[in-house]
């Protein structure tokens, strides 16, 4: 099970063809918009992250129609941390083999692979310096022998900077005020110090998805996302905000999204206890559904307070027992740092 916040709202809002045609035709060369046979697109279905990379990398891939009546497959990886990654050349080319496998197993009969444009939304306020051509990391110049420069795989990724890009050519880019909600909280919502001004300001968009069907539950989505990634934002800071712009609902909502990952450890050890149908595997459900509730509690307030957790914490968090939980989340306050937390 991840516990990434990103990760849903990312698959939410990809997963729908006519969102992300809306975004790869905001974002792609203007040769490889215009040859795409847009309305052909959909989802080819699993990740090709590393495990270990999970909690601060979402992936999807599409495929799309050319009007040559070849395909071509769209990877696009979001890269949740903060800061550049030198190294994501290296690692795209091992996605896309992955992919290309993956490809043949499924269509044994195919003589040939399709091509695959890797896109990378990175939404860090720090410059990307690293480059983006994969040759840029093997050791080679224009010095070195022809055959050498000839073995070396060439292929670039394209670069979406969300944290830089304009506000309006961010909106622009999706068609629903869902996904545009989303890409907000991507860019703005989850660095925010003031979130309730930043509410005002998208207050539009906020409205115009409660008013659409299910929209209340994608709000919710959104909000919860925004409590979890932004270790400057409580529930009384929604509250207050949404109270300031007169939406009680809203405001009366915003002191529960806290507790929504409790009570889904609860109701996932309630299922458990069903399904077993005796009275150990309710007792066991009944515990599980406490202790993962406790976990989720812990870890959302320490991404509160020190930002996205390292993997190394996710695990001793995952790994730890009631008790040690308790122990870590009495330290909370009180502690400078995640290293303080968890130090005996």
């Amino acid at each position: 099970m991840t516990h990434n916040p990103h990760d849903a709202l990312f698959k939410a809002t990809f997963s729908r063809p006519k969102e992300a045609a809306a975004y790869l035709r905001s974002v792609l060369p203007q040769d490889l918009v215009r040859a795409a046979d847009w309305p052909t697109l959909r989802v080819v279905p699993g990740s090709f992250v590393d495990s270990r990379l999970a909690e601060r990398q979402s992936d999807i891939l599409l495929l799309v129609h050319l009007r040559d009546r070849s395909e071509a497959l769209l990877y696009i990886l979001f890269e949740h941390q903060s800061t550049e990654e030198p190294w994501m050349a290296f690692r795209l080319l091992r996605y896309e083999l992955r992919i290309w496998e993956q490809w043949r197993r499924s269509h044994p009969e195919a003589g040939r692979l399709p091509p695959i444009l890797p896109i990378v939304l990175y939404h860090g306020k720090e410059k990307w310096r690293a480059s983006t051509e994969f040759c840029d990391l093997v050791q080679l110049d224009s010095k070195s022998p022809k055959s050498l420069l000839r073995c070396a795989p060439r292929f670039r990724f394209q670069l979406d900077r969300l944290a830089k890009r304009p506000e309006k050519n961010v909106l622009a880019s999706v068609t629903s005020a869902f996904a545009s909600l989303v890409l907000v909280a991507f860019k703005r919502l989850r660095y925010t110090r003031n979130v309730k001004n930043d509410l005002i300001r998208y207050y539009v968009l906020v409205r115009a998805l409660q008013e659409s069907p299910g929209g209340g539950e994608t709000v919710d989505m959104v909000m919860c996302y925004v409590l979890r990634a932004n270790p400057h934002v409580r529930p009384e800071h929604l509250r207050d905000a949404f109270a300031a712009m007169g939406d009680s609902e809203m405001s009366r909502k915003a002191m529960t999204y806290g507790d929504k990952m409790i009570e889904k450890g609860r109701k996932e050890g309630r299922q458990l206890g069903r399904v077993e149908g005796r009275e150990e595997g309710r007792e066991e459900g009944r515990e599980e559904g406490r202790h993962e509730g406790q976990a989720d509690l812990l870890r959302s307030l320490l991404m509160r307070r020190f930002g996205i957790l390292p993997a190394i914490i996710e695990r001793r968090i995952q790994t730890a027992t009631a008790e040690l939980l308790d122990r870590w989340a009495a330290k909370i306050l009180k502690a400078r740092s995640l290293k303080q937390v968890f130090e005996d």
